[in-house]
């Protein structure tokens, strides 16, 4: 369950970081053409999350 809770806090990490620049700097992340397709991305990837968080706690 600990790698799991590492790889979870990994990703939330990564995508606090890149946000801050979004939001703080007005930068669009590389390999984005607009800041919402960065914002659909990154709603996607909570989504996988989320179902990683319910998955855990259906196993404890």
């Amino acid at each position: 369950m600990q790698v799991d809770l590492d790889y979870i806090t990994e990703k939330l990490h990564a995508i606090d970081i890149v946000l801050s620049d979004v939001v703080y700097r007005g930068d669009t992340p590389s390999g984005y053409l607009t800041i919402n397709a960065y914002l659909d991305d990154m709603k996607c990837q909570l989504g996988e999350i989320t179902d990683e968080i319910n998955l855990l706690k259906t196993r404890s």
